[in-house]
């Protein structure tokens, strides 16, 4: 009974603050802007895309960013800005990976064999 109560209770208070004009301004404001946004760190966490598409979703996330106008426009680009990289996972790989291409056996590359070489081994990134 008192979770009936507890739940009547939220119900209330979400309806109190839907009648408040700015809180509707600024839900009409993310779903404007940055509605995108969780669509796109989902895809990030899974671990599933490539470096390449990783980079993509970013750019895309900054483009978006871009447009976002007045004071929270200018805080989501410099949050943006100052985010940490990619995971260190990723980039460990990446140095695992660079460590293969510059490895002491490979002086001899000539330009074509190292081109092929990295489409190989990059092209799963």
């Amino acid at each position: 009974m008192q979770n009936l109560e507890e739940d009547a209770a939220g119900v209330t208070k979400v309806k109190a603050l839907l009648s408040e004009r700015a809180i509707v301004k600024e839900l009409a404001f993310i779903r404007s802007y940055i509605e995108f946004f969780p669509d796109v760190m989902e895809a990030l966490e899974t671990g599933r895309m490539t470096l390449k598409d990783q980079l993509g979703k970013l750019s895309f996330v900054e483009k978006k960013l871009k447009i976002v106008p007045g004071k929270e426009g200018k805080v989501f680009q410099q949050n943006f800005e100052n985010a940490p990289p990619l995971t260190s996972v990723e980039v460990e790989r990446l140095f695992s990976t660079f460590k293969n291409v510059l490895d002491d056996r490979r002086h001899s590359f000539v330009d074509t064999n190292l081109e092929m070489y990295v489409i190989v081994n990059f092209n799963h990134l």
